[in-house]
């Protein structure tokens, strides 16, 4: 999980600087959403509220 939580920023920057500029207003919410997912998965993990083993296979092929 921690690999993806460290990739998703980076995707989602990818995604916003390929939208086009009429859309640039969007990019606040966006960032909050990603932002409040990536907290509300940190703080649940240590509580093992989530399963996370789906994760598994894209972490293997991560490769980090």
């Amino acid at each position: 999980m921690s690999d993806l939580v460290l990739l998703l920023p980076f995707v989602a920057l990818l995604v916003l600087n390929i939208l086009p500029r009429s859309t640039r207003p969007y990019a606040w919410i966006i960032a909050a959403v990603v932002f409040a997912l990536q907290t509300a998965a940190a703080a649940l993990q240590p509580f093992g509220v989530i399963d996370w083993s789906f994760l598994d296979s894209i972490e293997r092929s991560i490769g980090f």
